[in-house]
């Protein structure tokens, strides 16, 4: 078993030294960091700029959240009520796609609105027993 070595002095004094700087640095921050940061209000157009960012990417959960961030700043958008739709569409959820796209028609009557719209019944409407199924001749 070896004894330590006790530290040569110059490594001791910038020890000490650096131990004297970081208190002095942290004594001198604290109140700044210790500050609240004031709250950033949120701009619709930067969130729903990166929401189509999202979506393009498949990121759809992620355009949802900031569409219904939007939505709660802008609840008579009938086009982000649109987007809202297709975000919970592409997520599977046919009910709150539905409700969505009813809310957006209510708002607002784009020809957009109207064709995605249009396009979701028929591709989410169930047959009506004895009817043939599209596609298929009975």
């Amino acid at each position: 078993m070896s004894i330590p070595r006790p530290a040569p002095l110059l490594l001791r004094r910038l020890t000490a030294a650096g131990l004297t700087a970081v208190v002095a640095l942290s004594m001198s921050l604290g109140p700044v960091l210790a500050r609240k940061r004031p709250r950033r209000t949120t701009d619709p157009r930067v969130e729903l700029r990166f929401a189509a960012k999202m979506a393009r990417q498949g990121l759809w959960r992620e355009a949802l959240f900031r569409w219904e961030k939007v939505a709660k700043l802008r609840p008579d958008d009938g086009r982000v009520w649109n987007n809202i739709a297709v975000a919970r569409e592409a997520l599977g959820d046919s009910a709150g796609a539905r409700e969505a796209y009813d809310r957006a028609m209510e708002l607002s009557a784009e020809q957009n609105i109207l064709a995605n719209r249009t396009l979701f019944l028929r591709r989410h409407s169930s047959p009506t027993p004895g009817s043939p199924t599209p596609g298929r001749e009975r």
